[in-house]
């Protein structure tokens, strides 16, 4: 094939962290047309964006139907040489499905846990559903070294397993001096049911009830479903003195937010490999996070961060506290954090990126 490929690709998610996955493919030399399908529409370079309007935008049942009638067209009318599920449900189900009917190469793009079920245990049916959807594609992306391991002995093919990172600009997450510390702790992120912030409220009343740290302080920073619920709880609980819900922002608002705090903390069981994670880490702050999904790729225990036993409440306090009252142990993972801006520039660069991805692409048209 001699003239450029043209891609079909499906995708949600919030526009920054969109674009740090679909960037590599605007920039590559081999990317003639990007048509895209998404419910939130977005312009740029090689891209033709297709996403619904009016009723169609404001009912999800509506908004799914466009979608999936818009796929059909695409792929009937434009016939893309190569279709790229962002997420596997609903986007890699579509995509698998009737990319196998349309006989095109299908790459599936896995963010965590929750695109084949696992964060809950009692859902064994829908789980093999989703494996064997996943099954379908040519190619797959994941997070990092752990779900790549995972999905190989699960029985892709060891060469159709691939780790594509999100494009990150360090320097835009760089710590402010002189910043007076605010919070204790910080969280940034969307308020889902699967981040399970509902422990990390818990977290602060065994620090405050428990422990005796009458001056703990949280910011939860995003936005989503769960907000209302996770407010009811902390106000349940006594906790408003203590946690802070700061809505979520640009990148030049959260770095100023990071900078006034001391930890970052997630108590999520659907992850990935998180990017608020290296975002916090780049301006310095330790790490408390359960030792899940492919998060080891980049928090190492002791070294930049504490690793925590998943759902392991008390051993998730007992770390906070620890880094709270030892400061020598505090600058020793502060100084770690930000070391990953240096270590890990070259594998989150726009370069590196683009190379991961044209040979995946050149795969698929050899």
């Amino acid at each position: 094939m001699t003239d450029g490929i043209d891609i079909l690709v499906v995708a949600g998610m919030i526009n920054t962290k969109f674009l740090s996955k679909l960037l590599p493919l605007i920039k590559s030399d081999k990317v003639d047309k990007i048509y895209l399908v998404r419910r939130q529409f977005i312009s740029g370079d090689k891209i033709r964006c297709f996403s619904p309007k009016g009723i169609f935008r404001r009912n999800i049942l509506f908004a799914e139907l466009y979608r999936l009638f818009a796929i059909i067209c695409i792929l009937t009318k434009y016939r893309p040489h190569v279709v790229i599920g962002m997420g596997l449900i609903l986007h890699g189900v579509y995509l698998n499905i009737l990319g196998t009917l349309y006989r095109k190469k299908k790459i599936l793009l896995l963010k965590g846990k929750n695109d084949l079920g696992l964060t809950y245990h009692d859902k064994k049916i829908l789980q093999r559903i989703l494996l064997r959807i996943a099954l379908l594609s040519d190619f797959v992306g994941t997070r990092g070294t752990r779900s790549r391991n995972w999905l190989i002995k699960k029985g892709f093919g060891r060469n159709k397993v691939f780790i594509p990172h999100n494009v990150f600009d360090f320097e835009q997450f760089t710590a402010l001096s002189h910043r007076v510390k605010t919070y204790d702790m910080i969280y940034v992120g969307v308020l889902r049911h699967y981040k399970r912030i509902d422990l990390l409220i818990e977290v602060v009343y065994k620090l405050v009830v428990e422990n005796d740290l009458k001056n703990i302080q949280l910011a939860i920073v995003g936005e989503g479903k769960s907000r209302d619920k996770l407010r009811r709880k902390s106000a349940r609980l006594k906790m408003n003195d203590h946690i802070h819900f700061l809505p979520g922002g640009d990148a030049k608002y959260v770095c100023s937010l990071l900078s006034q705090s001391k930890i970052f903390v997630m108590t999520s069981q659907g992850e990935g490999l998180p990017m608020a994670m290296i975002e916090a880490m780049s301006c310095g702050l330790p790490v408390v996070i359960f030792d899940d999904a492919d998060i080891p790729d980049v928090v190492h225990h002791g070294e930049n961060g504490l690793l925590i036993k998943l759902g392991d409440l008390d051993g998730f306090v007992a770390a906070i506290k620890c880094l709270l009252e030892d400061n020598i142990l505090y600058e020793k993972l502060s100084g770690g954090a930000s070391a990953i801006r240096n270590e890990r520039r070259h594998e989150y660069s726009l370069k590196q990126a683009k190379m991961t991805w044209d040979g995946v692409l050149a795969s698929c048209i050899q």
